[in-house]
């Protein structure tokens, strides 16, 4: 979500520094939180109503030979589960990780661990009967 323009920052503290009324009516009229427009008086007093800079969140712990590690123990043990491959990178490269973590390096590498493509399911039931829904008039 990108921030809010200055413009509009300007607009409400404003509106709100000449007493046009409290922070959650003038959120209202500008669309905004009241806690954002708090913040926004409280930064322009302070002197600057830029937004922030994006503070990218936190680093990696896994290094590229941890991820090639992932990699190669999917492909090599393809019905090994997430779980079992955070269990042998922890033991193998000490790092552990959520098996979230996992899923997303192997969706980044494009490893894929499906045995077979999904296929569509048949108009008759094992039985060799045909199926309620195939059999019904529309």
């Amino acid at each position: 979500m990108n921030p809010y323009s200055v413009d509009l920052r300007q607009r409400a503290v404003t509106a709100y520094e000449r007493g046009e009324g409290s922070y959650v009516e003038i959120a209202r009229r500008y669309d905004v939180c009241a806690d954002s427009l708090r913040d926004w008086c409280r930064r322009y007093r302070a002197g600057s109503l830029a937004p922030l800079p994006h503070s990218g969140g936190d680093r990696s712990i896994l290094t590229d030979e941890d991820r090639d590690h992932i990699v190669k123990m999917a492909l090599d043990r393809n019905d090994a589960t997430l779980a079992e491959l955070g269990d042998d990178l922890a033991a193998q490269r000490g790092v552990r990780v959520t098996e979230k973590t996992i899923c997303v390096v192997l969706k980044e590498r494009d490893v894929t661990r499906k045995k077979r493509r999904g296929t569509q399911p048949s108009a008759r039931r094992r039985n060799g009967k045909p199926s309620e829904k195939s059999t019904k008039k529309k």
